[in-house]
């Protein structure tokens, strides 16, 4: 477990982070994130979320286990693109958020019965954040998708 500034600064620059890319990825601003490094202290959820993502293969293996962990009824098959949207994130990027053609086209012929959709999901923080999530019918579909697409 991260407790000192010194360890929190060894995890960031074990996953290859600048301070900015860190806090990206926990959610926080950068500010905060030198804070930690050089004065602390760390808080404990700040903590338990860089287990967290030590111990997924791919940061947005973080954000797959949020939305399963919040949104069970979409199954287990599922995808998480890699992108987040924040409270401050503006309308231009929202609506920017949409398949190109040839995805949906492919997907209608392939995989009908995936949805595509923004879900929200609260980080350990208790930060919300936007995620966009494919959820697939089976492991096939999900896999089928992630080979062609992703």
């Amino acid at each position: 477990m991260i407790e000192t500034p010194a360890q929190f600064q060894k995890w960031r620059k074990l996953h290859d982070l600048t301070q900015s890319q860190a806090a990206e990825l926990l959610g926080l601003s950068r500010r905060s994130i030198a804070t930690y490094e050089s004065t602390g202290p760390v808080p404990r959820t700040v903590a338990l979320a860089c287990e967290a993502i030590t111990n997924e293969p791919q940061n947005s293996g973080f954000y797959v286990r949020l939305v399963e962990e919040q949104y069970p009824k979409l199954g287990p098959n599922l995808i998480v693109l890699p992108f987040v949207l924040r409270r401050a994130s503006t309308y231009e990027q929202v609506i920017q958020i949409r398949l190109l053609d040839e995805v949906e086209e492919w997907l209608q012929e392939n995989t009908p019965s995936a949805q595509f959709s923004l879900r929200t999901v609260i980080t350990p923080e208790m930060r919300r954040r936007e995620v966009a999530v494919f959820a697939f019918e089976s492991i096939p579909h999900a896999v089928l998708f992630k080979l062609r697409w992703c």
